[in-house]
């Protein structure tokens, strides 16, 4: 009798009793895999671990079976890596005398998102048995990516006097995402990561001013997570800027196309501006030696008109954009100033600014989420531009290295 209430059978709740006090006390080997009742009887152990959290995007999944495995049935038609529905490439391995099912990702997964494993009822034990039923786990991943892929190089020289900052970047759709730059010629202070030089929420740095010649700059960058407050810290990297007695040649790059928007369509191949008329214009950067080394760029383009009453800006485009194109309407996103009118030189109007400098560099670099160039006028008249005269472009002005010996980094 327990509590005043009788059991016809007394014994099995008091042993059952006895063995729950009994585990307990007792403690599990930390190194060894903890057994899930849920599981079924042929999984013994998975990795990551059901629901487990935090998981780099690098990880390798697992899972482990009791008894071997026929590999027949082991392949991408029978283990799948979702996102809800959507199935990630990956490759498919069986290992450990076919006892564990190895999944590696064809690309790093996604940050902060859940991702799912399934183990289909076709996966049979070299006995002929089969799941009941589909097997899956789940995890999420960490919603922060390394600080990783650093450009410049790390402990490159010769580098360009506005070379833009370049690192691996955390996808937008991990959630609202702020890095924190430290730069500097003290190591030991950009090392200590105390006070950030600028914050930016781009995986990029272009540069408004040159970087000091003839000496070593240390850069680092921490990436936060706004939403999740997930943070990573990067290494300490370091590059030099190519010496002020570096040997300089230029290129003149001509517009590739261009056109003009009045508001309500196109005018192709015409490059104008007004207080109505918004000019666009390409060039092909991707001919270009990805090796240059830009010391500073011009953007000078022929007309007639006198812009210093009538304000022409260069602006950066924020998306990809080909004018006159059907898929193309109005005109793209326009993100910001790269550089303003100089004056006029030999009836050309001319752009310049370390920014522009920057930005150009990085496009000859193959970096992707850089684009062309947006022509505006703030007040006056309009200034129409003669873009495919001889002369009309982008001056590049490039550094090489002198023959002979070089003086170290």
């Amino acid at each position: 009798m327990i509590g005043g209430r009788r059991f016809r059978n007394a014994w099995p709740i008091a042993a059952w009793l006895l063995a729950a006090s009994a585990g307990g006390c007792s403690h599990a080997h930390p190194m060894r895999p903890v057994v899930q009742e849920h599981l079924p009887p042929q999984v013994i152990e998975v990795e990551p671990p059901s629901r487990a959290v935090r998981v780099p995007c690098d990880a390798i999944m697992r899972a482990r079976f009791r008894e071997p495995l026929d590999s027949t049935t082991v392949n991408s038609l029978t283990v799948f890596l979702k996102i809800d529905t959507r199935r990630i490439p990956m490759t498919v391995t069986l290992t450990d005398s076919g006892r564990t099912i190895v999944l590696r990702p064809r690309a790093t997964l996604e940050a902060h998102q859940i991702f799912t494993v399934e183990l289909t009822p076709r996966i049979r034990t070299v006995a002929g048995v089969e799941f009941g039923a589909t097997y899956f786990w789940q995890f999420t991943t960490v919603s922060v990516r390394p600080i990783a892929d650093p450009d410049p190089p790390d402990g490159s020289d010769f580098q360009s006097p506005v070379a833009p900052l370049f690192w691996q970047e955390t996808e937008p759709a991990a959630g609202q995402i702020r890095y924190d730059i430290y730069l500097g010629s003290d190591s030991s202070q950009v090392a200590a990561a105390l006070e950030p030089t600028i914050t930016t929420s781009e995986a990029h740095l272009l540069q408004t001013a040159n970087w000091p010649q003839d000496r070593t700059v240390f850069w680092r960058v921490r990436v936060t997570n706004l939403d999740t407050g997930d943070s990573s810290l990067g290494p300490t990297w370091r590059f030099r800027a190519a010496p002020a007695s570096a040997e300089s040649f230029t290129i003149l790059l001509p517009v590739f196309d261009c056109a003009t928007w009045d508001g309500t369509g196109w005018t192709c191949n015409q490059l104008r501006t007004s207080l109505t008329q918004t000019g666009i214009a390409r060039f092909d950067l991707a001919s270009l030696d990805s090796t240059l080394v830009v010391a500073d760029a011009v953007m000078a383009i022929d007309s007639f008109d006198n812009p210093n009453s009538r304000a022409p800006y260069l602006m950066a485009a924020g998306e990809e954009w080909i004018p006159c194109s059907p898929r193309f309407r109005g005109l793209p996103l326009i993100i910001g100033l790269l550089a303003p009118c100089v004056g006029s030189v030999d009836s050309r109007i001319q752009f310049t600014s370390a920014l522009l400098g920057s930005q150009l560099q990085a496009r000859i670099r193959r970096h992707s989420g850089l684009f062309d160039y947006v022509f505006v006028s703030g007040a006056g008249q309009a200034i129409q531009y003669f873009p495919f005269l001889p002369g009309s472009g982008v001056e590049l002005h490039c550094l090489r290295r002198k023959p002979g010996p070089q003086s170290g980094s």
